[in-house]
């Protein structure tokens, strides 16, 4: 009996396989057909009533992150906008104009330097990226002859060569100073060389100024007494230290040599007196004569130093759409012919010689991202960084400034001999003035 049970299955495997598939498929239907929801229809007015009880949900618009709070970010003025350089993966910290104002270098929390050839800033602008390996940068600058970066970390300032060859920039290491001189504890604040490259200095987290030579060696140290140090920098001209802190005035300390060339000392050479509160911020023109400051007190200075003394030839009162709620900061050009004043949301440009507000630059960057803004060599461009960004501007100001200055200073001249000079200049700046209004239509 069971040889002839094995024997059917043998012969009808076929029919047999068939069947099963066939009882499978009705069973799935018969449990599709009863797990089926029936839905009562709701008629068209309840169907309404239901619909808009129901609240409806808002669209919320989500602004791009770029660090800090969303807030709309507005598109920079068309007419004066002339590019955004892009390359950094993260916040920008430092920028650096050469010498000749052919290049730009900026350096990122990144821990790259990104070189930018400025004279292509209207055509196609490409960048040559280099890494710093594990070194946390704070501040990069050129050298005076443009063929060394020279960029401070917390505990050394590096030297690194820069070759150009077929259009091609390359950066190499070079050597380490200060890494032994600085206090057990206390960390770089920022560091430079001096234009004439016979000196070095950087200041410390105690506002302690160390001037070493070009080589490492230590010279000299001078303590400023500063709290809360927020800024120091070296004169164009490479005499003056400068360094503002939780005081209202702004220290400038002299480096000084003997004739053979030879480090002397480093003493407080002059004071700028004249704000009323803490001062937050200054800057070097490139003309080594004037400086800019600004202050808590609402008022940014311009300053002309010339022979050893100092004196205040304009007081701007800055405008109330800067917001008092971050510490303000500004820059001048390198003829002391327009100011920069801007917090870390929003920027105003200043005639200085008119000491009025001639731009408004407002909402460019997220929330608290403006981080620094400057003039090319210039003065025609201003770069606003913010995050990861950097606008190029337009700055009519400039020449606007300029021509003022001038055409006081003919009013006042006695001597036809300067001013038929400073009259020759005028046409000249004028000309330019006309050929950039055009270029901007």
């Amino acid at each position: 009996m069971q040889s002839e049970i094995v024997l059917f299955f043998r012969n009808h495997w076929f029919e047999i396989g068939i069947a099963i598939i066939i009882i499978c498929l009705f069973l799935l239907y018969q449990l599709y057909s009863s797990s089926t929801v029936v839905t009562e229809s709701i008629p068209i007015e309840t169907e309404k009533k239901h619909s808009a009880n129901v609240p409806k949900k808002k669209k919320i618009r989500q602004m791009p992150s770029h660090g800090g709070d969303a807030r709309s970010i507005n598109k920079p003025d068309h007419q004066l906008f002339v590019t955004s350089l892009k390359g950094h993966t993260n916040d920008i910290i430092d920028i650096s104009f050469s010498s000749n104002n052919k290049y730009l270098v900026s350096t990122a929390i990144d821990r790259t330097v990104l070189l930018w050839p400025w004279k292509l800033l209207h055509g196609k602008m490409r960048s040559h990226r280099f890494s710093l390996g594990l070194v946390d940068p704070l501040c990069i600058n050129w050298s005076s002859d443009t063929k060394a970066l020279i960029i401070g970390n917390q505990k050394s300032l590096s030297f690194m060569k820069v070759t150009k060859k077929d259009e091609d920039l390359s950066v190499q290491p070079g050597y380490e100073i200060a890494e032994d001189i600085i206090g057990v504890g206390n960390d770089i604040f920022c560091g430079n060389m001096s234009s004439a490259g016979n000196y070095a200095f950087f200041v410390d987290s105690t506002a302690c100024i160390y001037i070493t030579d070009v080589k490492g060696t230590f010279q000299g140290k001078l303590n400023t007494g500063l709290k809360q140090l927020r800024r120091a920098a070296i004169s164009t001209c490479g005499r003056y230290i400068g360094a503002c802190g939780y005081s209202s005035e702004v220290p400038l300390y002299e480096v000084c040599f003997t004739r053979q060339n030879e480090f002397k000392c480093i003493r407080h050479a002059l004071s700028l007196t004249g704000h009323r509160a803490t001062v937050t911020y200054f800057d070097f023109a490139l003309d080594a004569i004037h400086m800019a400051t600004v202050s808590e007190d609402g008022t940014c200075r311009v300053w002309a130093i010339e022979a050893g003394s100092c004196s205040c030839i304009n007081v701007i009162e800055i405008d109330k759409q800067i917001s008092a709620n971050s510490p303000l900061k500004c820059a001048i050009s390198f003829n002391a012919s327009c100011v920069l004043v801007y917090d870390n949301n929003d920027l105003a440009v200043y005639n200085a010689a008119t000491c009025e507000l001639d731009k408004f630059h407002q909402g460019y960057f997220a929330e608290d991202s403006l981080h620094l803004a400057t003039f090319d060599n210039t003065g025609r461009h201003v770069v606003m960084v913010g995050n990861k960004l950097m606008h190029v501007l337009r700055c009519p100001t400039q020449f606007k400034g300029h021509i003022k200055s001038l055409q006081k200073k003919i009013d006042v001249e006695c001597s036809s001999t300067n001013r038929e000079r400073l009259q020759f200049q005028l046409k000249d700046i004028e000309s330019q003035y006309a050929q950039f209004q055009a270029s901007i239509k």
